[in-house]
């Protein structure tokens, strides 16, 4: 069995190997590890000008492909979900409709990493694609904590150890005997959003109070949740619950706070 810290580094190998670049044009594209909806690999395209600025640019497919899908961002709920987005990830929207931003050679890695998880979440807006928009899913778990009478805070955003912020769905108060505790909503429990929450959780927790803990709740009504989904999450150290085990879920907050 690999320790954690073989663990940890097999990530990041995975990351450098799997990150494929090509020349199209002016640009570079670039198609990581990622997968969106579809299970197809996230691309985006980069261009450098004279004074070393850095462009970013998906080139209108996300938000195209959610137009097909017939997600538009006419009501004031849709669009305040994708201006929310865009804020936290530091993103915009250029006249074509294409998802952009733009980084220096000092920020490169920082922006690229908000610009993946930007484009993710976008991606994700496919759910809203509903009779009621308040089935989605981070709505529905909110919902879940505040009929149990469970206080919390949602989308903060924390620092870990690489100097990555990252966003934390919500975060349960911590006490003198009671660990500072964070819950991550995940609609699409697949290889790649397990590999992001991994990579989260480890880097994050040492950058916090020493006693913490971690939950993931896996939407398993719309999406199946392979076994090796749960198995991968104890194996980091991370307490996974499904949509129907939400209960349980319950309980696993109330018993520590």
């Amino acid at each position: 069995m690999k320790t954690m810290k073989e663990l940890i580094h097999s990530y990041y190998d995975w990351l450098k190997e799997t990150v494929e670049i090509k020349t199209v044009n002016e640009h570079l594209e670039v198609t990581t590890p990622f997968l969106d909806r579809n299970n197809d690999a996230i691309q985006f395209y980069l261009k450098q000008e004279k004074d070393g600025t850095i462009h970013f640019s998906d080139d209108g497919f996300f938000l195209n492909e959610l137009e097909f899908e017939g997600i538009h961002f006419k009501t004031p709920k849709r669009k305040q979900i994708l201006n929310d987005i865009l804020f936290q990830h530091h993103l915009q929207i250029d006249e074509y409709g294409a998802i952009t931003t733009t980084a220096t050679a000092e920020d490169f890695n920082l922006k690229k990493h908000f610009y993946i998880q930007g484009l993710k979440s976008i991606d994700d807006l496919y759910v809203t694609n509903r009779n009621n928009v308040t089935g989605i899913f981070s709505e529905e778990v909110a919902l879940l904590l505040e009929k149990e009478n469970i206080n919390y805070i949602s989308d903060i955003k924390l620092a870990g150890r690489s100097g990555f912020d990252h966003k934390i769905d919500f975060i349960f108060p911590s006490g003198k005997k009671i660990p500072e505790r964070y819950l991550m909503v995940v609609n699409n429990a697949n290889k790649s959003t397990t590999a992001d929450k991994l990579f989260l959780w480890n880097d994050i927790k040492g950058s916090r109070k020493k006693n913490n803990e971690m939950y993931v709740m896996l939407d398993d009504k719309n999406h199946k949740v392979d076994d090796k989904i749960i198995q991968a999450y104890k194996e980091y150290g991370i307490h996974p619950f499904t949509w129907t085990e939400k209960n349980n879920l319950v309980k696993a907050i109330k018993q520590t706070g």
